[in-house]
């Protein structure tokens, strides 16, 4: 059988994968340490990079609100004015933004933290009086006590080397923290330098980033057919486009979930309400599961002050989780990148699986692009071929008033 030259490179090149995806299984250790190294080495530029993506959103707006059409074009009788105006657009829309950000965590923090600090010092205080209420059960309990030692010394256990054990237990534990505080101590270090690093690369990208999306633009043409090069372009700016909507959609859930939560915790008379708030709606940022953290939070907060409040505070939380996880939830992120709310729980559920708490977010917007582009080329293909819209609409009439129409047929026939 004779192959044209484009079927046997098509052949040679599938071999190839199937060799190389075979020697990979094959060496799975090597590949997961080398490709731990890898991402190890180009951990601060793949931080800068997100830092980029996430500061990108708010600086757009701040970008056309700041130096919009109508405000530039004052200046079409001034070129080198409005030259000027041009060229620092970009980093005085960055600075703003930066400063907006970093004025909204702070704040954020200067909520939290303080509340935070505040009751950590009050339940330290209440440390003496739990440990005398316990000394106090424990006397109480003296007969219990006396029946476990009779029952040790039943079965020949002797208090002596349990502790002699527990001290050992101890000690070993003990050099274990000395050496695991050192090596956190140099993972925060080295965390501290790459995030550094990525910030800088961060605000390069930034500032430059219709310059880089040239030249990247550049490269897949001299590389790929047009075609080729403008389907990975559309993908591109489809996911771009996508996540940028996600993000915005998770913020706005976010501030959403986290006033109700403040104006609910307000009118029933709750403690640390605006506290409690806050960090409801930051750890809300992580899918499903972040505004249950903040629940544990904020339920042990307000039971050292009223544990009936907290067991309200409980059913409200619940409350509110469903309304938030049934209807606000699905409605806004899913309508901001276009994902039915059933994709979106199955895409929680999928990312959370495989990648913890970064694969509910990530997973979102990832399978809202691939709905997308499934989308394109199903209706693409359909159009194609020609087939009424009706055929995927009104699929259970269409198939029965066809299967009656090839039964009349066949009748006919014979």
């Amino acid at each position: 059988m004779d192959f044209d030259k484009k079927t046997k490179r098509t052949i040679i090149f599938l071999a190839f994968v199937c060799i190389v995806f075979f020697l990979a299984l094959k060496n799975i250790g090597v590949v997961s340490e080398a490709l731990s190294r890898l991402i190890g080495l180009f951990m601060p530029f793949i931080i800068g990079a997100s830092i980029a993506f996430m500061l990108n959103v708010p600086m757009a707006r701040v970008e056309n609100f700041l130096f919009s059409e109508g405000f530039i074009s004052k200046f079409d009788k001034k070129p080198r004015l409005r030259a000027l105006v041009n060229a620092a657009k970009r980093p005085v829309s960055f600075f703003v933004t930066f400063i907006i950000v970093i004025g909204v965590m702070a704040i954020a923090m200067n909520i939290v933290v303080p509340q935070l600090s505040k009751t950590m010092e009050a339940i330290a205080k209440q440390i003496p009086d739990a440990i005398s209420r316990a000394e106090e059960w424990i006397s109480s309990q003296g007969a219990t006590f006396n029946a476990i030692s009779k029952l040790g010394d039943k079965f020949n256990i002797k208090s002596s080397e349990i502790a002699a054990n527990l001290s050992g237990t101890l000690q070993k534990w003990g050099k274990g923290l000395v050496s695991s505080g050192f090596s956190t101590v140099s993972g925060i270090i080295s965390g501290f330098v790459s995030f550094l690093i990525g910030l800088i690369f961060a605000i390069y990208i930034l500032l430059q980033k219709e310059k880089l999306a040239s030249q990247g633009k550049q490269l897949l043409y001299g590389i790929f057919s047009e075609s080729a090069a403008d389907r990975v372009i559309y993908i591109l700016s489809l996911t771009n486009n996508t996540f940028a909507k996600f993000l915005t959609g998770q913020c706005l859930e976010a501030c959403i979930l986290g006033t109700m939560f403040f104006l609910s915790m307000s009118v029933i008379g709750i403690p640390y309400s605006l506290m409690i708030s806050v960090m409801i709606a930051l750890l809300s940022l992580i899918p499903l599961i972040g505004s249950s953290i903040g629940c544990v939070f904020g339920a042990l907060l307000i039971l050292m002050i009223n544990p009936s409040q907290a067991l309200i505070f409980i059913i409200l939380f619940l409350v509110l989780q469903q309304i938030e996880g049934n209807l606000i939830y699905p409605f806004v992120v899913g309508n901001s990148i276009g994902l039915p709310s059933i994709w979106v729980l199955m895409a929680v559920v999928m990312g959370a699986s495989l990648m913890g708490a970064l694969g509910m977010i990530v997973f979102i917007p990832l399978c809202s692009v691939i709905y997308s582009i499934t989308t394109f080329y199903i209706k693409e293909s359909l159009d194609r071929k020609g087939i009424n819209p009706k055929k995927w609409m009104e699929a259970t009439e269409v198939t029965r008033d066809a299967l009656m129409l090839e039964k009349h047929k066949k009748g006919k026939a014979s």
